[in-house]
């Protein structure tokens, strides 16, 4: 009996640590509350943007509009991040009008990561890219598309050096120092329910 409650309780405490190790840190990243977390900064000229619900699994979407080309409406967040860590940020994004007078741009920190010109329409296509945290990171999203919109949807930055995946996808994985610590956790976690439990290896 003993050994079986030390047991489930180092599962309950795995279960718990790996989903602080891959914990999404964006808020509201699904618009569920419209644009709360978010600061929108409408274009100085023809700003065109709304929250709609639904029209993405699980997301509600963030559409950029425009009456005027180059005045871009912008959505950004101030991110709890840790220096000199790895994210991955991945979001949804579609056109269902082009070739169009349209510009999408992803940012971290004002540098351009994704650019999306209004070449050609598109469905929802996964993006993502790479990014070093320096505390308090800012992330940006700013469009303009006429005469339809960008559709944006499930916004998610998750701490971990970015792998592709046998099957072609990247994904986040635990940095080396996240993981030595965790362990490092559980070790001495391990070494209490023995005592406590009052078992011998």
């Amino acid at each position: 009996m003993k050994l079986i409650k030390m047991v489930a309780t180092l599962l309950f405490v795995l279960s718990l640590g790996s989903g602080m190790l891959f914990a999404d840190i964006i808020t509201n990243g699904n618009f569920s509350s419209g644009t709360a977390d978010w600061t929108f900064t409408p274009a100085a000229q023809g700003s065109d943007f709304i929250i709609v619900p639904g029209g993405y699994p699980g997301s509600n979407l963030a559409l950029f509009g425009g009456t005027a080309v180059g005045y871009y409406d912008t959505l950004s967040q101030t991110l709890n991040t840790q220096a000199g860590s790895q994210y991955l940020v991945t979001f949804w994004l579609e056109d269902t009008y082009g070739p169009a007078l349209a510009n999408f741009v992803v940012s971290w920190d004002g540098t351009t990561k994704i650019n999306v010109p209004g070449a050609t329409s598109f469905g929802f296509t996964e993006y993502q890219f790479a990014a070093n945290g320096v505390g308090n990171d800012i992330l940006s999203f700013a469009g303009y598309q006429l005469p339809s919109f960008y559709y944006l949807a499930d916004v998610s930055v998750t701490l971990g050096e970015p792998v592709v995946t046998p099957q072609g996808r990247v994904e986040a994985t635990p940095e080396p120092g996240s993981m030595i610590l965790f362990g490092s956790g559980l070790l001495g976690l391990f070494g209490a329910l023995r005592r406590k439990f009052g078992m011998s290896v």
